[in-house]
């Protein structure tokens, strides 16, 4: 009962500062560039604090732009932590119902995001297409290439909408694995649980393709890099829990 407690605490504190905050930069929405390059890195990261979540990142060498970052897409927490980790230059790809959520909803869609219909192909095209027009120089953009969360934490097949802001822009396209967040904020679920999310990014990789069949094999490519970094997380996750483990047991025993 104790526990449910601290993480209905947890949840509504997380929850207030977020909504808080995205009602403050819809105070700024006459200018959303200025709003979107201050706000998500400190809202990220005060955010997980009060969730009492934590993120162990291999590879942040590779989270720097301009490139395409793609990456698993496993909880709506995702959302949350990819911006503290991202260059704050960065435009995220996204469906067009987070106009639904009031204020956080609104905000993320005014200020540094493409938004897409996914049921209306052409017209995602169109979107993007629209989105690129207005992407500054210099600037990145994330996609979750699956096009929604996984229903049981496995990689899906991608979506061609990544490979095609890499092959139109000529920007590198940056994989990342992620672990743990499924954990951290299951599906359907209105409570956040304190925990870890593993995220691995990897090397750059150029999409050169020049036709349909060149552009499957490199999304192959990709998907199966994905999926290895994927590997890399779930490997510290299942090495860190013996550790941890074993220091209870020693603290017990202390």
């Amino acid at each position: 009962m104790v526990m449910l407690l601290i993480k209905i605490a947890r949840t509504g504190a997380a929850a207030a500062y977020s909504f808080a905050t995205a009602i403050v930069a819809c105070l700024f929405l006459f200018n959303p560039r200025w709003m979107w390059l201050r706000f998500p890195r400190p809202w990220s990261h005060n955010t997980l604090k009060l969730a009492g979540i934590t993120l162990d990142i291999e590879g942040m060498e590779h989270l720097h732009g301009p490139a395409v970052f793609v990456s698993n897409h496993q909880s709506t927490i995702d959302v949350v932590f990819l911006p503290g980790l991202l260059p704050h230059t960065v435009m995220f790809l996204a469906k067009k119902e987070l106009l639904r959520v009031p204020f956080w909803g609104w905000a993320f869609g005014r200020s540094g995001a493409i938004l897409i219909d996914r049921r209306d192909p052409q017209g995602a095209i169109h979107s993007i297409q629209n989105g690129l027009k207005r992407l500054p120089a210099g600037w990145s953009v994330a996609v979750f290439p699956e096009g929604t969360r996984s229903p049981d934490g496995k990689l899906q097949s991608f979506k061609k909408g990544a490979f095609h802001i890499a092959r139109e822009t000529g920007l590198p396209i940056v994989p990342i694995g992620l672990m743990g967040a499924r954990e951290v904020m299951p599906k359907y679920s209105l409570l956040l649980q304190p925990g870890t999310i593993y995220v691995t990014a990897g090397a750059p990789m150029a999409i050169t393709a020049t036709d349909g069949v060149e552009l499957e094999q490199q999304m192959r490519q990709v998907h199966e890099q994905v999926q290895r970094l994927i590997d890399r997380s779930v490997a510290r996750r299942d090495a860190a829990v013996p550790a941890r483990v074993s220091e209870a047991l020693d603290s017990q025993s202390a």
